[in-house]
């Protein structure tokens, strides 16, 4: 292939973008075949499989039922297996444990410490529950039931086999069944793994045995339960290759980009070249084959470099991942090594399709004249028209979607909207080059330069501004949606939880407790509440069960806002504005021959129903089982919340909204840094389209640098014009992406949010601002290189014909 050095860069393209699809296959591979893994070491060696359902009425295998299976002709064991999720917490916050059938010792399973469970109230854990709960052999574990809080006693502590427990889960609680039965207040079992000679056969009959026949349980043989189980497993990780080939059709379409306007130069700078090959007898369809089987021998090359690097991403993704996700290792699946290359090659050969057919029209005679600089070809009435028309019906699309909360319309309209602004990039970035003239004259004749060269070609420099323009505009509406979504859930956390903590109790708080919390470092004050469930009567004549909590006067002392309870009165109900009644409307409250006639009082911040102190008395509230917690200003309230939990003791749920609030940031910041990272790919290529069309742009403009030196022009100057037109199209391309960025990351968050809670609108100038100043600078980077092998080319040999 000739002038391999200048299909570098479109190679590299490429290359990373076939990476980032043959990484994502290759992870979705290798979480499949653990999926797999995972859901047949469980199953292995069982015939056949009865399970129960699970949801609002789950559906159990009951004793009975597991004894006529035993009774099955063909049936040679039977393995019944309770598994439930059950709250545990040794004064903590509760956490999820899984708590299944204790299983039989053997080379995989074995205890690393105890013994086994003796007596009805003692239990193994997993080390991973031992480390959670901070308890090990002869300890204390406490589950939450229905009954209230249970304590249990640890008598060892199990590393389960994969043949027990395989893939990511809980810490893992094991007990007799019996007790298990008690702690989730349901007997039955969940699965049911039996062993026997022909698994369809027995399917068929314990499928017919009476129960079993006409139930919700269901009746599968081995291979078709691991098959259920990893249909149902895999969902995830399908999500997942979703989501990241959303992030890579990205990347590969800002590549196509690059691809095109690398050929689009070629055909230019190689006309004498073609002229040369049609005098000689070279047809049309010659040229095109020429042209296209080049971009298809790039496509390859760079495609398969681009699945060695996916290989090697995906190793090491996998090791990484291997504390948050149970992969087996790499699944190096034929599928997801083919694909990547195809269509690597064939967006490669589609993109070159256009730049083909411009090379067919190279007359013979352009061999016989010199290579000039090609003037820009005006941008076609048809596609102006055409993207005014797209610009205007996607912006339409993004208004209706943020107004009617449809996240379909809206990404419709957005994809619209942009697919109009890269029609009509042709205009607005030469346009918007100019503008910045006035800026770059005081840098002097190279800052005019470098505005004219930037202009001179509208095409490529609409090319090279479009691919920079994608990944800022993805990144800058990814950034201000999780902006607006971070203020927006925060403060509605803030209207529904209007203390810092509330504490619940299923009994009346002890003296003792409300001293322990008051006692610790940084509570600013306890009060209690009484709250209960009673009816009230509007002006409709409709009763209806309502929760109220009684405030006492106090309460302003804790509260974040003063307004909340403000308007509390012994005359007044205090009310949320979605509640249902109107402000002043009179109601009736509480059971007969106590019932008080209160007047309605609408609040943003009330979640509950309030009345004051005194009402509560003449209600015949019970005792106080809510509290609320005020903080410091300045302390740390998840570490309060955690000291809190500890000194009230179990049965005492912990509402802390810095938690809460903690974990939303947490999850607002990491998936944006997610996304970032994963749109940084389309980024980086479009940088590399950056330094492409500099470096064609170089060699296609020899003969003209070398005359602006033999005119004066230094080394330096040369390399700055060229910086400074780098700088200019990137300019172009991050002002106008981030400016279409955040009309679309607000308008996605009307679409998703806005049903669901008041939006406010929040726009992250500073990370806005860094993520400008990194492109700049990445663009003045991209320029580096051609603007180096520019001033090393002496006058005199530049200037000479070939």
């Amino acid at each position: 292939m000739r002038r391999v050095r200048q299909l570098l860069s479109a190679g590299l393209a490429i290359a990373l973008g076939v990476a980032f699809v043959a990484t994502t296959l290759l992870f979705t591979a290798s979480a499949n075949k653990s999926v797999a893994d995972a859901a047949a070491s469980p199953v292995e060696g069982s015939a056949v499989v009865v399970g129960g359902t699970s949801g609002a009425e789950p559906v159990l295998v009951s004793a009975d039922q597991v004894r006529a299976i035993q009774r099955v002709p063909g049936v040679t064991g039977v393995r019944p297996v309770v598994k439930t999720t059950l709250l545990a917490g040794n004064g903590a916050y509760p956490s999820a444990v899984q708590a299944q059938t204790l299983p039989a010792l053997d080379e995989q399973t074995r205890l690393t410490s105890g013994r086994l469970p003796g007596g009805p109230e003692e239990v193994l854990i997993d080390q991973q529950a031992a480390t959670e709960f901070k308890t090990q052999a002869d300890g204390k574990l406490v589950v939450q039931t229905e009954e209230g809080p249970r304590t249990l006693q640890v008598s060892g502590v199990l590393s389960p086999g994969a043949n027990v427990v395989s893939g990511q889960h809980d810490s893992l609680l094991f007990a007799a069944d019996p007790l298990l039965f008690e702690l989730r207040g349901m007997t039955g079992y969940d699965d049911v793994y039996i062993s026997g000679t022909d698994p369809e056969e027995l399917r068929t009959r314990i499928a017919e045995l009476p129960g079993v026949a006409g139930s919700k349980l269901t009746v599968r043989t081995g291979e078709q339960e691991i098959a259920a189980r990893v249909a149902s497993y895999s969902k995830g990780t399908e999500a997942l290759a979703t989501f990241l080939l959303a992030f890579g059709a990205v990347s590969m379409f800002v590549a196509a980009l690059v691809i095109a306007n690398t050929f689009s130069i070629l055909v230019v700078q190689r006309t004498r070249e073609l002229g040369l090959l049609r005098c000689v007898g070279a047809t049309r369809q010659q040229v095109f084959r020429r042209v296209l089987g080049e971009a298809a021998g790039l496509g390859v090359v760079a495609s398969v470099v681009g699945v060695l690097i996916g290989i090697g991403l995906t190793t090491i993704g996998v090791r990484l991942a291997e504390g948050m996700m149970s992969l087996t290792g790499v699944a190096l699946a034929w599928w997801a090594l083919l694909v990547p290359i195809v269509l690597g090659v064939l967006i490669t050969v589609l993109s070159a399709i256009r730049p083909a057919r411009v090379a067919t029209r190279v007359a013979p005679l352009a061999a016989l004249r010199p290579i000039g600089v090609t003037e820009g070809r005006r941008s076609g009435v048809v596609a102006a028209v055409l993207g005014v028309l797209l610009f205007l019906a996607g912006a339409a699309g993004l208004v209706v979607g943020a107004a009617s909360h449809s996240v379909g319309v809206g990404i419709a309209g957005g994809v619209l909207n942009f697919v109009g602004v890269l029609l009509l990039a042709r205009m607005l970035v030469p346009a918007l080059v100019g503008a910045l003239g006035p800026l770059l004259r005081g840098a002097g004749p190279t800052g005019t330069m470098a505005v004219a060269n930037a202009r001179r070609n509208p095409a490529r420099a609409a090319a090279t501004a479009s691919a920079l323009l994608v990944g800022v505009a993805l990144i800058a509406m990814m950034v201000t949606g999780a902006a607006t979504a971070q203020r927006s859930t925060q403060i509605a956390i803030d209207r529904q939880f209007p203390v810092d903590a509330q504490l619940n109790s299923a009994e009346p708080f002890t003296a003792q407790q409300l001293d322990a919390v008051r006692r610790v470092d940084g509570v600013r004050g306890v009060v209690t509440m009484r709250t209960a469930a009673l009816p009230i009567t509007g002006a409709n004549g409709l009763a209806q069960n309502r929760g109220v909590v009684a405030v006492p006067a106090e309460a302003r002392s804790v509260v974040n806002r003063p307004q909340l309870v403000e308007s509390i009165t012994d005359t007044t109900l205090v009310a949320g504005e979605k509640s249902g009644w109107r402000a002043g409307e009179k109601v009736r409250l509480g059971e007969p021959g106590r019932q008080v006639e209160l007047s309605v009082v609408l609040s943003p911040e009330a979640d509950a129903l309030l009345v004051s102190d005194a009402t509560g008395d003449r209600l015949g509230m019970p005792a106080a089982s809510q509290a609320w917690v005020g903080f410091d200003p300045g302390t740390d309230g998840e570490a309060l919340e955690r000291q809190i939990a500890e000194v009230a003791g179990p049965g005492v749920e912990v509402m802390g909204i810095a938690s809460i609030r903690a974990m939303m940031t947490q999850i607002v910041d990491l998936a944006l840094q997610i996304v970032t990272a994963l749109l940084g790919v389309a980024v980086i290529i479009a940088l590399v389209g950056v330094g492409n069309t500099l470096g064609l742009s170089v060699l296609e403009r020899t003969r003209e640098s070398a005359l602006l030196r033999a005119l004066g022009l230094t080394r330096g100057q040369l390399r700055g014009m060229l910086g400074l037109e780098a700088l200019s199209l990137g300019l172009v391309a991050v002002v106008l992406g981030a400016a279409l960025g955040i009309g679309y990351g607000i308008a996605a968050s009307y679409a998703l949010i806005g049903g669901q809670l008041p939006v406010q609108v929040a726009v992250p100038w500073l990370r806005l601002l860094l993520m400008v100043a990194v492109a700049l600078v990445a663009a003045w980077l991209a320029s580096v290189l051609p603007a180096r092998r520019a001033a090393k080319v002496a006058p005199a040999a530049a200037m000479a014909v070939e």
